[in-house]
């Protein structure tokens, strides 16, 4: 067998494997109840989250260090 054909094969076992990935995930969510419920959620009303890129917060212990600025009885 020629290392084209080769490749070719695979190629189509990949595309098959994806069709049927696709097929499959469909039949479960088709079969799911639509009406279930979250596993949780959250409602945050008056908050403010801050993503901060800070090179003197990176690591364990400069971590530790401003949550326990911030909380010191924690």
């Amino acid at each position: 067998m020629t290392g084209s054909k080769l490749d070719e094969l695979y190629s189509s076992l990949e595309r098959k494997n994806a069709e049927i990935y696709i097929k499959r995930s469909r039949q479960l969510y088709d079969s799911c109840n639509l009406n279930r419920r979250p596993l949780f959620s959250v409602r945050l009303t008056g908050s403010e989250i801050i993503a901060l890129a800070d090179p003197s917060m990176h690591g364990r212990e400069n971590a530790i260090h401003h949550m326990t600025q911030i909380d010191p009885d924690r």
